[in-house]
């Protein structure tokens, strides 16, 4: 082969093999750059109800909010949620399927609490403690959201919410301003 072809082919591999990585690196920085908020405070009557009742809702939902602010559209994948309520546990947040959020822009996400129905002794105890606490209770989902940018890159953001019944506490939830 003549050395100007060999040459060419190294060159258009080098080139290749540097796309190739810029690409990945522009995603996985994208990756990073999604923000996920509390939009509604329902979810947190929903729960009090419940616990105040025994009866489990059928339409207790969380409403986040996803804003992407890199120039990649990413897809939220699943939630990976544990709700506790006072620190004890009382079910996760489940995703109802994987929502786009399109290059710089926000969308709504709507997730269920999925309850844990196994009420035995130890779950009542709890359930009554939560209830005749003085303190305000405190709901906290905590766990991991996956978002993905394409088939072969895919990232778990640490998502943490501590509140009240209508304040937020504490939120780790990606790349915000807060």
């Amino acid at each position: 082969m003549d050395s100007k072809v060999k040459l060419g082919l190294s060159v258009l591999g080098v080139l290749g093999v540097l796309g190739l990585a810029r690409y990945f690196h522009r995603q996985g920085k994208a990756l990073k750059n999604l923000c996920i908020t509390n939009v509604s405070w329902n979810w947190t009557d929903s729960i009090k109800a419940a616990l105040a009742t025994g009866t489990i809702p059928d339409d207790a939902k969380v409403e986040l909010k996803a804003t992407n602010t890199s120039d990649i559209e990413l897809t939220v994948n699943e939630f990976l949620l544990e709700l506790r309520v006072d620190d004890k546990h009382i079910g996760f947040v489940k995703t109802f399927e994987k929502t786009v959020i399109p290059k710089n822009s926000s969308r709504n996400i709507y997730a269920i609490i999925e309850f844990d129905v196994d009420v035995n002794i130890n779950l009542a105890l709890d359930i009554i403690d939560i209830i005749l606490d003085p303190d305000p209770t405190e709901f906290r989902i905590e766990g991991y959201i996956n978002v993905s940018a394409s088939i072969m890159e895919s990232y778990s953001h640490k998502f943490d919410l501590l509140t009240t019944k209508d304040t937020v506490l504490s939120q780790v939830s990606g790349d915000c301003d807060l």
